[in-house]
């Protein structure tokens, strides 16, 4: 089970910044049990290991991907992580030292933009990896994420757009890679690959299986 916790930062000038910190100040309950800082503790026991795992995993799925890019009856648009990223150089120039334990990378949460919503629904609905909202899982998880925060209905969609969010596409697929190997991962993305290269030989006649 993932380790989650959570905070607020002020960062409103004076006077409203001392009221909203008294106001949690006065509504605050201390209920942090001791039973709660041992699964703190022992979660974070190997978070150095599984940190490098989870970036060879990402890392590998993206460089899978990304080799798509640009080819000609390529479904894949764009894959969006750092290492494939042409701004990787600021990401890298912050990136934690690497020990014994640890390979740095830049984490386990990666997006793939498709060319058609036929394209990107054919692969998720043919990645036979869990599917879910979730962060920080042992096993790998896709999720069709701007479809359900920014709308499934078009018209829904393009409300939440005019408010700025003109970088969210529909036709992306989200993917918060778990502890497995690599070896187990490629070929589960090669086949969903697959079906949306068929998907975009069909054109948007595409539905699901």
């Amino acid at each position: 089970m993932p380790t989650l916790w959570a905070a607020a930062l002020f960062s409103t000038p004076p006077p409203t910044i001392t009221r909203r910190s008294k106001g949690f100040t006065e509504a605050f309950r201390h209920e942090y049990f001791a039973g709660d800082a041992e699964k703190l503790l022992s979660n974070s026991a190997d978070h150095l290991p599984r940190s490098t795992i989870l970036n060879r995993n990402a890392a590998a799925i993206a460089d899978l991907l990304q080799v798509h890019v640009g080819m000609a009856g390529s479904p894949v648009l764009k894959v969006l992580y750092p290492s494939v990223s042409d701004t990787v150089a600021n990401c890298a120039a912050f990136m934690r030292p690497a020990t014994t334990e640890f390979t740095p990378g830049y984490g386990y949460l990666l997006s793939i933009d498709f060319t058609t919503l036929a394209t990107a629904r054919a692969f998720y609905d043919n990645l036979h990896m869990h599917h879910g909202p979730h962060l920080g899982a042992h096993l790998t998880l896709a999720f069709n994420y701007n479809d359900c925060v920014l709308g499934k209905e078009w018209e829904e969609f393009k409300y939440q757009v005019e408010y700025g969010l003109r970088t969210q596409r529909r036709e992306q697929v989200r993917i918060a890679v778990g502890l497995e190997e690599v070896g187990e991962l490629v070929p589960v993305f090669e086949e969903a690959l697959k079906f949306a290269v068929e998907a975009l030989k069909e054109g948007e006649t595409y539905s699901r299986l």
